[in-house]
């Protein structure tokens, strides 16, 4: 739900847009964070691992507790995995609610797909 009291500084968020009240709503709960102080990106694709991180902070937000229904897997490009992400990846994956790749890779920098994004969120609600 949209805080109507939420604001950001991020200087590529206009007040005029339409997604202002989400972002801004998003960025007081600690779900999305900018790509830097002023800048929060709203134009930029997202990584897998990023969009791993979002989905992380949206269950914490919601307190909602990501029971474990898969073993941890270590990708075979773990390694690639940023410091930032890791504990978002394992988390969401052994919730059921990322996978890796056929090849056993997570890929956290390629892109999310819309059909990726899509799975994640039914899973997220599972």
């Amino acid at each position: 739900m949209n805080d109507p009291t939420a604001a950001t500084t991020l200087a590529d968020v206009q007040p005029n847009s339409w997604y202002y009240s989400s972002i801004a709503s998003a960025q007081k709960l600690g779900i999305v964070n900018g790509q830097s102080a002023t800048v929060f990106g709203v134009n930029d694709r997202i990584s897998r691992q990023d969009m791993a991180v979002v989905v992380y902070r949206a269950m914490q937000a919601m307190s909602a507790h990501s029971a474990t229904k898969n073993t941890l897997i270590t990708f075979t490009d773990h390694a690639s995995i940023s410091s930032y992400a890791l504990e978002a990846v394992a988390s969401i994956q052994q919730a059921g609610i990322i996978q890796g790749m056929d090849n056993g890779n997570f890929e956290p920098s390629s892109l999310a797909t819309r059909a990726q994004a899509a799975v994640v969120i039914f899973r997220l609600f599972e």
